[in-house]
């Protein structure tokens, strides 16, 4: 369901006047090298990165970044309930969600007659924090289909991201390297799909000149292989000029 509530407002966004990103996302469709299910991905990667400013899900919640603007004066409600969600962001969107249509009538129904009821008593954050795991930063979780091309949407992640923080280096949004942890027991099957990201193309995603321009500019590095103590030291003291991508 949260799925489809932030696909929604990431469609309406690419829409809007606001989005910066449609000529980025026109090129990528253009350049054709990606499924649609990766451009989708990168789409809402951007506007959770972009529009959302980066914060953690639940923080977005809370703030009423994904409710669908319910219009509470014509809801059969009691008064009292109608004054403390019009002035709680929190309240009204954790009751927004609730109500949301299913088949089978709302999403939640008991926690949307509990706020009602009694809308003063609730610990809405702790609630909204329940939704999301209870995580504190910025987790996004990509699910695509076997075979859909998750590796390759990873490198597209790495360098749209190494794009942005080019431009605007200051905007803690956008990372300037990057860190893929693999399962210990993993490593031998995983590390050489891994390693595809170093031959990755990034004018699949990217106009040139930029793409080459960050293509010269990442460093990548596998923690766990064995080096050469030259090469050892060479990794502890990278260049202030590049970025880099650790496979660990």
């Amino acid at each position: 369901m949260l799925h489809t509530i932030i696909q929604d407002k990431k469609n309406k966004w690419l829409q809007s006047d606001d989005c910066t990103i449609r000529d980025l996302v026109k090129y990528i469709r253009n350049k054709g090298q990606l499924r649609d299910t990766q451009i989708e991905a990168i789409e809402t990667y951007l506007f959770l990165k972009i529009e959302g400013q980066n914060k953690p899900l639940w923080q977005l919640f809370s703030e009423g970044f994904f409710t669908n603007g319910t219009d509470l004066s014509k809801l059969n409600i009691n008064q009292t309930a109608r004054e403390y969600l019009s002035a709680h962001k929190d309240a009204f969107a954790l009751y927004n969600f609730a109500r949301t249509k299913t088949d089978k009538g709302t999403l939640l129904p008991e926690l949307e007659k509990l706020i009602i009821e009694k809308p003063t008593e609730l610990d809405y954050n702790t609630i909204i924090k329940s939704i999301f795991y209870k995580v504190s930063y910025a987790d996004y979780l990509m699910s695509l289909p076997m075979g859909a091309g998750k590796t390759f949407l990873m490198a597209a992640f790495i360098y749209l991201d190494l794009y942005f923080a080019d431009n605007e280096p200051n905007n803690k949004a956008f990372a300037h390297n990057f860190l893929v942890l693999i399962p210990s027991g993993l490593k031998s099957s995983i590390v050489p799909s891994l390693k595809t990201i170093e031959n990755y193309d990034p004018s699949w995603v990217l106009p040139e000149p930029s793409a080459s321009k960050l293509k010269k500019l990442l460093k990548f590095d596998v923690l766990g292989e064995q080096k050469s103590a030259k090469k050892k030291q060479q990794s502890k003291k990278p260049k202030r000029t590049k970025s880099k991508c650790l496979f660990a």
